[in-house]
């Protein structure tokens, strides 16, 4: 299972850990490219994507805005 940074799309074949080693921000686990077909809130202040039902980011807690398909 590969994952993609949000913000410069470097794929890594394993979790690097918690930044990019190329643009040097924090990735999520919802980077993982098996996940790219779901509904999801995208933060618009740090990138990581949050189930449908959430109204807050759970990782900033930037208020979020409709779903991306």
């Amino acid at each position: 299972m590969s994952i993609t940074c949000e913000h410069c799309r470097k794929v890594y074949e394993e979790w690097p850990g918690k930044f990019c080693d190329r643009c040097g921000r924090a990735l999520t686990r919802m980077d993982l490219n098996d996940e790219e077909d779901d509904v999801y809130k995208k933060c618009g202040k740090c990138g990581h994507r949050n189930t449908e039902d959430k109204r807050l980011c759970d990782n900033c807690g930037e208020l979020l805005h409709e779903p991306q398909i």
